[in-house]
């Protein structure tokens, strides 16, 4: 049978866990903003890399 200062530990360990959770899912969804808006901004770039690539892939060079 728990005693009280068990169920205080208890209580509190749920709470900081919550915290923690609701910390790790706000950084996640942070990084996820960033990342999605780095990849819009750098679309033109990559799309015209990815043009360059195809374009020497289909001239017939190997090595690529």
């Amino acid at each position: 049978m728990a005693d009280k200062a068990e169920k205080q530990t208890d209580i509190r360990l749920r709470k900081m866990e919550q915290k923690l959770h609701n910390i790790y899912a706000q950084a996640q969804e942070d990084i996820n903003y960033a990342w999605y808006k780095y990849m819009e901004e750098i679309k033109p770039k990559l799309e015209g890399l990815q043009k360059a690539y195809d374009e020497a892939k289909a001239s017939g060079d190997k090595d690529l």
